[in-house]
């Protein structure tokens, strides 16, 4: 495995795969702008949407809260992804969990669903601990990578 830092991004390289995934460190999100309004009115609609990119709709809830043994779900529904990846990274250790459908956390109560009819990346937990709560991101293989963080709360039911 190979580390370096470069800027605010970490580079991580897992088993020699020739793939390489930029994994931001918490708090540095950037979402890609559009040129400008002039520019844009001389584009037809039907390729604005492959100019601009992927980007992230903001309709899904950032607070998530599961219960203890209860699995829970992260959504991040992702538009216009095209031919880039979706990663989830766990922010308490920087940890990347998964990347694509692939699940390179050790620990297997992780995995990344995807549901190409409506463009969601799903993180499902199984079976949470207290110590899983926190922040979560959920990043696109953009240059420079853009992300959206949500935050897991996971608490003891009331008996």
């Amino acid at each position: 495995m190979r580390i370096y830092c470069q800027s605010h991004s970490l580079v991580l390289q897992f088993c020699g795969l020739a793939a390489t995934f930029l994994v931001f460190m918490p708090g540095w999100t950037q979402q890609q702008d559009l040129t400008s309004a002039k520019d844009n009115a001389e584009v037809p609609a039907a390729e604005l949407s492959s100019l601009r990119g992927p980007y992230f709709d903001t309709s899904a809830s950032k607070n998530v809260t599961a219960l203890v043994g209860k699995t829970a779900y992260l959504n991040c529904r992702v538009r216009n992804l095209g031919n880039r990846t979706v990663s989830w990274v766990r922010h308490r250790d920087i940890h990347l969990l998964t990347v694509a459908r692939y699940t390179y956390t050790s620990d297997q109560r992780f995995q990344s669903i995807h549901s190409p009819q409506n463009e969601d990346w799903t993180l499902q937990i199984r079976y949470p601990q207290r110590r899983d709560s926190g922040i979560y991101e959920c990043q696109v293989s953009t240059t420079p990578p853009i992300g959206t963080s949500m935050y897991l709360s996971v608490v003891e039911p009331i008996t």
